[in-house]
């Protein structure tokens, strides 16, 4: 089973054209296993990359594909470019690495603020992706700086960041001591992490998929002592397989995500019946977490934070969980 949510039907649009622009013939539901995770360096958008030219004049008949074909044919150069710009050695200072700043920004802008070793950040050097949490500079130390005490120091501990976009978090903690695993649907978010793990040293610490959450990493969860969710629970379906799945994590699991105060009241609703990419229903979620024997710290902080960054928007929570006893 897949875990994935409506932040995805971007990739599934680009795995289906890169499908389409190839010689093979659609496959069963088991399509994005199957096909799109078969890329060879970058995963989900390099399906069949080096089928797309020889494909693209069938399809310029229609105005719609030929445009979609394009855009799809400059993300992968785009990837094609990074991925040649890691084969070179990582400057740490100088126009070289004011370059690089740029080249892996692209006009997307920065998901996290990434800290560099003159002091600055990466939002200091390009702007900053739109759907970030709030526009301030420190969002993400602002986080780690709340979760700090709920967790255990990262030396020798073993970390699983999904989704970590730029990466910030499971950096983080490599740089403290951690081994790291990451599991990344989006190949930019995974390039950007492998080129701040060379620039940060870490690169023996990391261990990234570039692929979405699925039930064969539970083995990595079984031996995790920190998980951390940030920003993903609401895109998972089954919404109660799926934190099944993160609940086997053995030490803390650390969750952000939009919420309602609702409650869902049974278990068909929890499994089927929630519409992924909603507010995650929060009574029934910190009431199952209970029932599966799990101690909930809210972390108040972060949704007061949200609320006076973002007013409008679905009202987000953190929370740190651990087993009891």
């Amino acid at each position: 089973m897949l875990y994935i949510g409506n932040h995805d039907v971007r990739a599934h649009q680009m795995a289906r054209w890169s499908l389409a622009a190839s010689d093979y013939a659609p496959v069963d539901g088991g399509f994005l296993q199957k096909t799109a995770f078969r890329g060879r360096d970058f995963g989900l958008l390099a399906a069949e990359r080096d089928r797309l030219s020889h494909k693209l004049d069938r399809q310029a008949k229609d105005p719609a594909v030929d445009s979609r074909m394009r855009e799809l044919r400059a993300q992968l150069h785009r990837l094609n470019t990074l991925h040649e710009a890691l084969k070179g050695s990582i400057p740490k200072e100088g126009d070289e690495f004011e370059r690089l700043l740029v080249k892996f920004c692209g006009p997307g802008g920065w998901r996290h603020n990434m800290p560099l070793l003159d002091g600055r950040g990466t939002f200091d050097t390009g702007h900053i992706k739109r759907n970030s949490p709030v526009t301030a500079s420190d969002h993400n130390i602002f986080q780690m700086e709340l979760l700090r005490p709920w967790l255990p120091a990262f030396d020798n501990r073993t970390v699983f960041d999904i989704g970590p976009a730029d990466g910030y978090f499971g950096l983080t903690a490599a740089r403290e001591g951690a081994q790291v695993y990451m599991v990344e649907p989006d190949p930019l978010f995974c390039l950007r992490t492998k080129f701040f793990a060379r620039y940060y040293g870490v690169e023996d610490k990391i261990h990234l998929v570039n692929n979405y959450l699925v039930e064969r990493h539970a083995a990595i969860l079984n031996k995790a002592d920190v998980c951390i969710a940030l920003g993903l629970l609401y895109y998972l379906w089954p919404l109660r397989s799926s934190l099944d799945l993160l609940l086997q994590t053995r030490g803390n699991l650390v969750l952000e995500y939009d919420f309602e105060s609702r409650d869902l009241h049974s278990p068909e609703e929890a499994e089927s019946g929630w519409l992924a990419g909603s507010p995650i229903p929060d009574v029934w979620l910190l009431r199952y977490l209970g029932q599966r024997g799990w101690t909930v710290h809210e972390l108040p902080e972060w949704e007061q934070r949200m609320t006076s960054e973002r007013p409008t928007a679905p009202a987000r929570k953190m929370i740190v969980s651990c087993l009891s006893g």
